[in-house]
């Protein structure tokens, strides 16, 4: 249903990512990677508007998978990108904290390959709720994606972990009564 209302095929596996377009977010390792997989209806979505837009569109040309990759731009609401798609990726390799989206993706229990730069392996821990792969290579990517295309199992048992984890360490419930917690701290010290 998803895949319908975003306009995505509905055959074939789709592989995603929601970052700004900004070098750092690995993108363009994201798009070499998808280029060499054995899968030839693979899907691509790259949601998210930025500074590189031109540099991947110029990429995925080059590459020759314009028919296999759809860039919608900016989304006020990612949850049904998130929902149509079956791997999350995120090879980013400088400036990220938690990302949303990644945390957003693990809620919908997606099975995520992402590198451990920043605090993502706080969330993220290979193997057993995502697949880590060093930032900027390309092959450890591809591999980390292609093994999950060619085993639902290990997908299944990933996602499912990542969004247990997602559930008791950063729903909204959770986050709030956090800094309920916080809140209650400063204001009786004063």
């Amino acid at each position: 249903t998803a895949r319908k209302q975003q306009g995505l095929p509905d055959q074939g596996p789709i592989i995603g990512i929601v970052a700004t377009l900004r070098s750092w977010k690995g993108h363009r390792f994201l798009l070499e990677a998808f280029a060499r997989l054995t899968n030839p209806s693979a899907h691509l979505v790259i949601v998210g508007h930025g500074p590189q837009h031109e540099a991947l569109q110029q990429q995925i040309m080059q590459l020759g998978i314009q028919q296999r990759v759809t860039m919608p731009g900016n989304q006020d609401n990612v949850v049904p990108w998130l929902q149509a798609m079956d791997i999350f990726a995120l090879p980013s390799y400088a400036n990220e904290g938690v990302p949303q989206a990644m945390l957003q993706a693990m809620l919908v229990g997606l099975p995520i390959v992402t590198t451990p730069v920043g605090s993502i392996a706080e969330a993220i821990e290979h193997e057993f709720n995502g697949i880590l792969v060093e930032p900027e290579q390309v092959q450890p990517l591809q591999m980390a994606l292609e093994r999950l295309l060619q085993s639902p199992a290990d997908a299944r048992r990933l996602g499912t972990a990542a969004r247990e984890k997602a559930e008791r360490h950063y729903s909204t419930e959770v986050m709030l009564d956090k800094m309920e917690k916080v809140f209650y701290l400063v204001s009786t010290r004063g």
